[in-house]
């Protein structure tokens, strides 16, 4: 992943869990910005991934795969998708 986006954020890197800001907080640090609209935030679940993100203000993709529900609410991503390719394409059309 590194290759294709500018930085990579881990929760295991921060030292705490998402949906805490924390995690958040160290990407706009790292690229010295106070914008939230400018993170992208990939994950699958809805409850901590995509929550978390929206409540730092962050454009969310959620992953849809077995078992996983598209997020509700509070919890609904802005974008959703099933393949990496389909990511990918998403990623594309949305940088243009």
């Amino acid at each position: 992943m590194e290759d294709t986006f500018d930085a990579v954020v881990t929760s295991e890197e921060v030292g705490s869990g998402k949906p805490d800001q924390s995690n958040f907080e160290l990407v706009l640090k790292k690229f010295g910005i106070s914008q939230r609209d400018n993170i992208w935030m990939v994950g699958d679940s809805a409850n901590t991934d995509i929550y978390g993100a929206k409540q730092s203000g962050a454009i969310t993709f959620q992953k849809l795969h077995r078992g996983v529900l598209l997020g509700a609410g509070v919890n609904c991503p802005y974008y959703s998708f099933a393949s990496f390719t389909e990511l990918y394409n998403l990623i594309y059309r949305l940088a243009s």
